[in-house]
């Protein structure tokens, strides 16, 4: 109901969901009903590792089903995004159960989690959602394995880890989501007075790390396709193959304190973020606006605290909080410390500069806290008093800080009208509504009373998310974008993915600003919309009169001599000064023994392209004289291309930089270029067969498990 707008399509997504994923999920429906899985993009950037980025989604069995299901794309890739946020809500009501809160409890966490500031705020990241989606399964799974000295739980647990990575799972996230499930395990089973157990240190310290070294072997054995691509096809490609300096990994988009303010009032995130007026075009509060909501509801935090803090058991649930509060570091970058260190000791984190993103860690634990605190609520009626005062604190430091939030645009000419009751909304409806039914309820205690007022309190949770929703759907879609998606597909199947002969020619500018409507309209464009890329060719090449060959109406051409490569920074300022109508060089990494001679494209001998599509190419070629050529292109280079002449395979070529091509004998000859990724294959089948093997083994193991329990009841005797 609360994502209503999405599922009747009058609404869109916003930002990197429309201008990313969107189109790369257009291209995966169309490739699967093509009956081929998209390897390579040739409407993008001159040719693009489709599969190397986990953010096109290529081996998510979730986005292939949803592909597949749906005729429209934006109805499928809308089911694939909404699942995922429902996954996450029912995977921290699990979590919630198994730690021992009530149903009603487990609900108000469940809304906490998946309303959260994360969620909202992260809409457009796609990528961000999945990794939130599974989160709380790995953390359950893992912690049941570790409790109940269980293989299958850990075999379990790295099956959903794995699948989280193949399913779309932002990389820098799923590295951190390693180090934050180890630091949760270790903190939760290592401090004797965290739990009640009385296993030896010994027997704890083996079932953590058997089940981190399980989890982390079926990791890396799931995830191993796409890491394989990134590394081998994606270099060239994107500057993030190899890691960040520190001073972007470390201090990139922090959670400021000033994102604080978003705990109490979420529309400050969107208030204080790139407002000209307020702040001569500065973002004040520290980061992308969509690393800024951390917003757990208004009772979030109140309710959270009464479990944390609860007397007689309080050091039981100190290791919740100790681990909220290292997260919470982390996620402040190089200001909080503790960011620097895991630079230099888990490499992986050297490929993240979203700091903010790691609040993910800290607003889970926040979560669950607040879903027991409400369990704690009905079993305690002693610490309702304690929450009346709690209230009534966080009541009357939200009023302050309204009171200087609210007038400090007001200061600044902005009307109160246009921003006081989004900012003010929900808390100022749903605080004062709690406080009056905790207030009721300290004063009504009969069975019924003690009944009706957990459902009341979980539904003004609930209430209270939902409005979160809609206060900073900014974040989450647009009425706008969806007159945009419509149009796209009103054309999407106009062009095939096939063509007879020369392929169109490529476009200087995206004809749709910022979206990649290449991927929708198969309208090549030399550069697409892409968060990180090659900036030598994205901000150089494609910026200098070489953009005239790029968008030449030929895709290939013979030149009868090579020049080795002077250097890279030699070889581009020759290549940017070079056009159509002057003599190109064919910059050659190997030796060729042809001479040093430049023509125009097209000038010498003939080259002709009888079949385009994606992942082959089929030429006809005719070489003059007896020297041979070099098959020439603006096609991008990338080590997967292989290429046959005549049904003899020959060595491809990396010319020019960064497009592709191969040495030719004279006369007249037929060529194929093919895309075959190495080892992708067998790494995509051993992927998936381990998730498939590892759900299997434990399947048998947990049914073996309850086989033997129920036989040692029989031989127990009469029991009730």
């Amino acid at each position: 109901m609360l994502t209503l707008p999405l599922l009747r399509q009058t609404v869109a997504p916003v930002w990197d969901a429309l201008d990313l994923v969107y189109p790369s999920f257009c291209y995966l429906a169309e490739s699967l009903r093509d009956g081929r899985l998209p390897l390579w993009d040739p409407f993008t950037n001159c040719g693009d590792p489709f599969h190397s980025d986990p953010n096109r989604l290529t081996l998510s069995p979730i986005a292939q089903l949803f592909a597949l299901l749906f005729a429209k794309p934006s109805a499928g890739f809308t089911a694939y995004w909404l699942t995922h946020w429902w996954l996450g809500g029912i995977g921290m009501l699990w979590l919630a159960r198994i730690f021992g809160a009530e149903a009603i409890g487990a609900v108000a966490a469940a809304f906490c989690y998946a309303f959260s500031g994360f969620f909202v705020g992260h809409a457009e990241h796609t990528t961000f959602i999945v990794i939130a989606a599974w989160f709380p399964w790995i953390i359950g799974l893992a912690e049941l394995s570790v409790v109940r000295k269980r293989i299958s739980y850990a075999l379990l647990a790295g099956a959903a880890f794995g699948f989280c990575a193949i399913d779309g799972g932002y990389p820098g996230l799923i590295a951190m989501t390693g180090v934050a499930l180890a630091f949760w395990l270790l903190i939760h089973h290592l401090v004797p007075s965290t739990t009640g157990r009385v296993d030896s240190q010994f027997t704890i310290i083996k079932w953590i790390l058997l089940t981190l070294m399980v989890v982390g072997a079926l990791l890396v054995m799931v995830w191993a396709p796409y890491l394989n691509a990134f590394f081998v096809e994606g270099a060239g490609f994107t500057d993030r193959v190899s890691s960040l300096d520190s001073n972007a990994a470390i201090y990139g988009n922090p959670f400021t304190p000033k994102a604080l303010l978003s705990l109490l009032f979420p529309f400050s995130t969107i208030l204080f973020s790139n407002v000209t007026n307020l702040f001569n075009g500065a973002n004040w509060m520290g980061a992308d606006l969509s690393m800024t909501n951390a917003y757990l509801g208004i009772i979030g935090i109140p309710l959270a605290w009464i479990w944390l803090r609860r007397e007689g058991d309080g050091k039981k649930n100190l290791w919740l909080a100790i681990f909220a509060g290292v997260m919470f570091l982390i996620s402040m970058g190089g200001y909080g410390g503790i960011r620097t260190v895991l630079f230099y000791l888990v490499p992986p984190t050297r490929f993240m500069q979203y700091n903010a993103a790691f609040r993910l860690f800290w607003i889970l634990p926040l979560c669950l806290a607040a879903g027991l605190g409400v369990t704690q609520l009905t079993r305690d009626p002693g610490s309702r008093k304690v929450f009346l005062k709690a209230l009534m604190l966080w009541l009357g430091l939200s009023a302050a800080v309204a009171a200087v939030v609210g007038w400090f645009p007001y200061s600044k000419g902005f009307p109160p009208a246009d921003y006081l009751p989004r900012l003010l909304m929900p808390g100022i409806v749903v605080l004062p509504l709690a406080l009056g039914v905790v207030w009721f309820w300290t004063r009504n205690r009969s069975p019924l009373m003690d009944r009706m007022f957990p459902l009341m309190l979980a539904g003004l949770v609930v209430c209270d998310l939902g409005e979160h929703l809609y206060v900073n759907s900014f974040t989450v879609w647009s009425r706008e974008n969806a007159a945009i998606v419509q149009q796209l597909e009103t054309n999407l199947n106009k062009r095939g993915l096939t063509s007879p002969g020369e392929p169109p020619s490529r476009s200087a500018e995206r004809p749709t600003g910022n979206t990649n409507s290449q991927q929708l309209t198969k309208i090549p464009v030399v550069s697409g919309y892409m968060p990180y890329h090659a900036f030598n060719f994205n901000e150089t090449l494609v910026k200098s009169r070489f953009i005239e060959v790029l968008t030449a109406p030929y895709r290939f051409w013979l030149s009868p001599g090579a020049e080795p490569v002077p250097s890279r920074e030699q070889a581009l300022a020759v290549l940017t000064q070079s056009g159509l109508s002057s003599p190109i060089p064919v910059f050659v990494e190997k030796r060729t023994q042809l001479p040093s001679s430049r023509v125009v494209p097209g000038s010498y001998g003939i080259a002709r392209i009888t079949s385009y599509a994606p992942e082959e190419v089929k030429l006809t070629a005719f070489v003059p004289g007896s020297a041979g050529a070099i098959l020439a292109s603006t096609e991008r280079y990338a080590p997967g291309w292989k290429v046959w002449i005549d049904g003899r395979q020959e060595e491809s070529l990396r010319i020019n930089l960064y497009f592709r091509g191969v040495r030719v004998p004279p006369g007249e000859h037929s060529v194929v270029w093919r895309y075959q990724p190495a080892r992708w294959v067998p790494l995509v089948v051993a992927g998936y067969a381990t998730i498939l093997l590892s759900v299997i083994v434990a399947t048998l193991l947990l049914k073996r498990d309850n086989i033997n329990a129920r036989q040692r009841l029989k031989k127990s005797g009469p029991f009730q």
